[in-house]
């Protein structure tokens, strides 16, 4: 069965479109059982992909495993078995999959060659055999999965300029009024729609949203942000933009959280649909839980959560507020229950409960302080993080395979420079990053660079892969 079948027989929504394309959540089940099986991804979803599978890892050796597919996710809990998608009428269960003697089952997955397929959205979980835990099952994440055009670079430099990019080089650009001191960028995990958060010297602060075609870039418009600090999220779901706004300085101040809806055909997005006060100041990180369900805001000054279940009788609405110090770069982890941040100048990854806003956990990187200058999280759940003195690149799996450790380290080739800006491909086997005026792209596994790097004017202030 392909892709284009399954999502007849599942009802997928082509608009609604993930902030990234590969994306797992939730926790493997039952936690009794120490489950270690692993769901990953073969190749990229990409149209006309006929090579695209779903990967099991880690199962008992020669049993069964069976592979669910839905157009949502939810969480139900059976005889400790905990399933993340959502299970109705559209639900597909595809099996039974051997495994085999390595604890190893693949499910093929082949996608048409229909553009018509281009923001198609699947979750998939893993359900496999084991005889030590108490309902004889056991269960991985659950990943979702958009389906996406061909790979493209897309960057937001202060030079003043948004410029799309494939292995070929530059396919289009836009440049703004004035160079600009800071921007953010956010794209639709269909690589359709692109958002840069602007602040431009002696200008009003803006969003301007952008058609990205598979060559070309189109001006949507903008619209204005009060404040001097602009940062812009995607919501992981219903893809509506969030904006994050407000004066910057050495004391808490009030900063606007806006919501903007998403056109999934990229004609209207300046309709405003909800404004959240909030606590803000230096240091701020904004993101998203996986599953869409909080939007975190973390800052030198505060850790607070926002309902952003589309569902949810509180959606909208500031549940956790908590004062502390979390100045530096942060990211909510694939199962969305804990939040880890760098503080600006640290040996340690910092672990806090997203429910409770209370740190659980600290993990040592590194034996010298260094300034850590980015965290991006892998389709996996892998986090990679990198600081200045550049001589290494740390990688940080809160869950590992079993004897693995949590933390490796390889060498940063570009140690002089600074690689900032990270961001993997969709299957996880490349790494993308500035080093100075650079893009560089790295293999995994080696950090070895695999193209001639690509100069560029300016510092880049915001880069995305598809």
């Amino acid at each position: 069965m392909n892709l284009k079948q399954l999502s007849c027989v599942v009802l997928l929504a082509a608009s609604m479109a993930a902030q990234d394309p590969v994306v797992q959540f939730g926790s493997a089940s039952p936690a009794d059982s120490a489950p270690s099986t692993r769901i990953s991804t073969i190749g990229a979803p990409r149209v006309g992909n006929a090579d695209f599978a779903l990967r099991l890892e880690g199962a008992q050796p020669s049993s069964n495993a069976f592979l669910l597919l839905s157009s949502g996710h939810d969480s139900l809990v059976v005889e400790n078995l905990e399933f993340l998608i959502e299970l109705g009428p559209e639900a597909v269960c595809l099996g039974p999959i051997p495994v085999d003697a390595d604890g190893v089952a693949e499910c093929p997955l082949p996608i048409d060659p229909s553009e018509s397929l281009l923001g198609t959205q699947l979750v998939a979980q893993w359900v496999s055999q084991n005889s030590l835990a108490s309902s004889g099952l056991e269960s991985t994440r659950a990943v979702r999965l958009t389906v996406v055009s061909s790979e493209f670079r897309l960057f937001v430099s202060t030079s003043g300029e948004l410029q799309l990019r494939d292995e070929g080089g530059e396919l289009d650009s836009f440049s703004f009024s004035t160079p600009n001191s800071s921007s953010t960028l956010a794209v639709r995990a269909d690589g359709r729609v692109a958002a840069v958060g602007l602040v431009e010297p002696n200008a009003t602060p803006q969003i301007r949203w952008f058609e990205v075609g598979t060559s070309t870039l189109t001006d949507r418009g903008a619209t204005p942000i009060s404040g001097t600090v602009v940062q812009v999220a995607i919501h992981p779901v219903t893809g509506e933009l969030y904006s994050y706004s407000g004066q910057g300085g050495l004391s808490p101040s009030v900063f606007t959280v806006r919501s903007f809806e998403s056109d999934p055909d990229a004609q209207n997005f300046m309709a405003q649909t909800n404004e959240i006060e909030v606590i803000g100041g230096l240091g701020v990180s904004m993101g998203f839980s996986p599953s869409g369900d909080q939007l975190i805001l973390a800052s030198a000054f505060s850790f607070q959560v926002i309902d952003t279940d589309p569902d949810s009788e509180t959606n909208g609405e500031v549940v956790l507020t908590r004062t502390t110090n979390l100045q530096g770069f942060g990211i909510v982890s694939a199962s969305g229950e804990t939040f880890f941040t760098l503080p600006v100048f640290s040996t340690e990854l910092l672990e806090f409960g997203v429910a409770t806003g209370v740190q659980v956990g600290a993990t040592t990187l590194a034996d010298d302080p260094g300034l850590f200058g980015t965290i991006t999280r892998a389709p996996g759940g892998e986090l990679a993080i990198v600081r200045a003195p550049g001589t290494e690149i740390f990688f940080f799996d809160p869950i590992p395979p079993a004897g693995a450790p949590r933390v490796t380290s390889l060498p940063n080739p570009r140690a002089i420079g600074f690689l900032t800006g990270v961001e993997f491909s969709l299957d996880g086997a490349r790494v993308f990053g500035f080093a100075g005026i650079d893009l560089v792209e790295l293999d995994r596994a080696t950090a070895i660079e695999v193209v001639t790097p690509t100069t560029v004017t300016g510092t880049v202030s915001g880069l995305a892969v598809r």
